[in-house]
């Protein structure tokens, strides 16, 4: 099949209600499809992207580009499952080369960055976002409430190299806590680890918060409780005075909500100079202690 279509609606409503417009440009040319130049403007926000996806040699390949900026998934959600309670913001920047032995396992061999900042308001099972992350989240949430927090936004800057992501920054931010953590999903085993390590955002002496870990396949992650970790915790209890860094990336006055530090570090070159400052004054207060004796 040969097609060429390009699209574009001004209005879409459902009854009175207007849902938004949209606009692509839809071809197909033996066994490729591609969808260029797509802009969605949604009641919640609006969506950018340009898909192209091939089949050829028992070999799925394509292109993913999506740039999402602050849509409110609550509202998209609610357009498809009208009784779902979930809400929030969401923002992306996504450049993947994709690859797999079909359509439906295209992250298998991907490569490239997906960037993403969530502002959860309220998530809920629902059946729109059954998805491996929700799943993750939902396990953590109960984690994070037995520290008497609650989550403000999260923040991900990962990279993706042959079907296998890990992140070059992770962290979120709730009313009491800065958790920075590392990230690793292997796509083609369907397997994801994580690991978070919370820091009290008074940068109090001695505040003692142990790691969060979860483990699994996609369709079952568990919490792990990891003995080193009680060894670890305790070290970390001693040395408190280094251990201090969320000072530095709120500046003098730790707001409680930190929304406004999440978008700031949904930037790579901000994260790259952050790490630089932080690096050298970690530096700068080991060389004054030391100094001192």
């Amino acid at each position: 099949m040969h097609l060429n279509l390009n699209l574009n609606v001004d209005k879409l409503l459902s009854g009175e209600d207007r849902l938004g417009k949209a606009r692509f440009k839809l071809h197909m040319r033996d066994g490729a499809i591609s969808i260029t130049d797509a802009d969605i403007e949604l009641p919640g926000g609006r969506v950018k992207s340009s898909v192209s996806l091939k089949t050829g040699n028992s070999r799925a390949s394509g292109h993913l580009v999506l740039d999402i900026d602050k849509l409110d998934y609550g509202i998209t959600t609610r357009l498809f499952e009208p009784d779902s309670r979930v809400d929030g913001v969401i923002s992306t920047r996504i450049d993947l080369s994709l690859s797999g032995r079909d359509f439906t396992r295209m992250l298998d061999e991907a490569t490239g960055q997906l960037d993403i900042a969530v502002w959860p308001k309220n998530t809920r099972p629902a059946r729109a976002l059954n998805l491996w992350t929700t799943n993750l989240y939902l396990i953590l949430l109960p984690e994070l409430k037995k520290k008497e927090s609650l989550v403000n936004c999260m923040v991900g800057l990962m990279d993706l190299k042959d079907g296998t992501m890990k992140e070059e920054f992770f962290a979120i931010d709730t009313t009491s806590l800065w958790i920075t953590g590392n990230i690793e999903v292997n796509f083609r085993q369907e397997h994801v680890e994580l690991s978070l390590f919370p820091q009290s955002k008074t940068a109090r002496l001695f505040a003692f918060q142990s790691p969060i870990r979860a483990e699994g396949s996609f369709s079952k992650i568990n919490l792990l409780i990891n003995p080193v970790d009680l060894a670890g915790t305790y070290v970390l209890f001693i040395t408190s005075p280094l251990h201090v860094p969320t000072r530095w990336i709120f500046g003098d006055k730790v707001e409680e909500d930190g929304s406004a530090v999440c978008e700031r570090l949904f930037d790579r070159d901000y994260v790259t100079k952050l790490h630089a400052e932080v690096e050298r004054k970690q530096k700068k207060e080991i060389d004054e202690m030391l100094d001192s004796d």
